[in-house]
């Protein structure tokens, strides 16, 4: 019988339905996923060349010094402290910033900077959404469409990136198969998931573009880590339901380690819904405090 190999690493995201497993930030997630819905991205050059200071008088026209350099160093320190969401190692150069608007998610280095994993959010969040509630996406894409008027550094750093048309097709990633492969998970994504989308885009108009990408942020993260919880479940555990435990440092000097890291356990006789109804008053979650 002949053998066959396959890589530990792959394979587990596969089941899982990860397009990869490495660390990535939220909002990176949402950029890559927002460049897929909208097929733009940018050559963010010349943004990134504000980082440069010798470059700054290629930047500025009638470049002087005295007049410039303390404008420049100010802008940097609000997009530092605003825009960026990735640095390079060592020198502390931005590699990724907030996706205020399509051009800004860079088109190069994708699978590096971004993972893919927009495509776990196209194909296995919104599109099956769209599909359950028609108009989902384009609704998605016109909300979108209105961060830039509304961020004044988005329209400020808008016209420096040049765009880059990047069309995503429909495509079978990870998440996609694991899908179809789960039926519990199917039936969460077909129903609570749209149910989720469906309210994001009812609430938002009330939201600044800011509070908008912040949700966007946080609702996919909800949902890409219950969808992770149903595949570490397994299908022979459906009667299993997640319980979380947190724990809260007192001072910044104390470890911060559960701070980062979600304890993760695993109660028989849930209530109905698998996704829902995870109460953070149990008495499981009162030990973890505890502890």
């Amino acid at each position: 019988m002949p053998v066959t190999m396959d890589n530990v690493s792959v394979r587990l995201q596969r089941y899982l339905g990860l397009q990869q497993a490495q660390t990535i930030q939220a909002e990176d997630l949402s950029a890559d996923a927002i460049a897929r819905l909208t097929g733009r991205r940018g050559d963010l050059s010349n943004v990134l060349a504000l980082w440069d200071r010798s470059r700054w008088k290629d930047l500025v026209f009638d470049y002087r010094p005295d007049r410039h350099d303390g404008v420049l160093e100010e802008l940097l320190r609000v997009l530092d402290a605003t825009m960026v969401v990735q640095r390079e190692r060592g020198n502390g150069r931005p590699k990724t910033f907030l996706p205020m608007f399509p051009e800004i998610v860079s088109a190069q280095r994708v699978s590096t900077l971004y993972r893919e994993l927009g495509q776990t959010v196209m194909d296995g969040l919104w599109r099956p959404s769209d599909r359950q509630h028609p108009g989902l996406l384009d609704a998605l894409r016109m909300l979108i469409a209105k961060w830039p008027d509304q961020h004044p550094l988005a329209r400020l750093l808008r016209p420096h990136c040049k765009g880059v048309d990047a069309p995503s097709p429909e495509g079978d990633g990870n998440f996609a198969r694991a899908v179809r492969s789960d039926p519990a998970l199917h039936r969460w994504v077909e129903k609570v998931v749209t149910e989720d989308w469906t309210a994001y885009l009812e609430v938002a108009p009330i939201l600044s573009s800011d509070e908008q990408l912040e949700m966007m942020n946080a609702l996919i993260g909800l949902h890409l880590h219950v969808a992770l919880l149903y595949r570490l479940r397994g299908p022979d555990s459906a009667a299993l339901r997640p319980v979380f435990f947190v724990a809260a440092t007192r001072t910044a000097d104390d470890d911060r380690t559960c701070d980062r890291v979600l304890s993760l356990s695993f109660l028989r006789d849930p209530p109905a819904s698998f996704s829902r109804n995870v109460s953070p008053r149990s008495e499981a979650t009162r030990q973890g405090n505890a502890r």
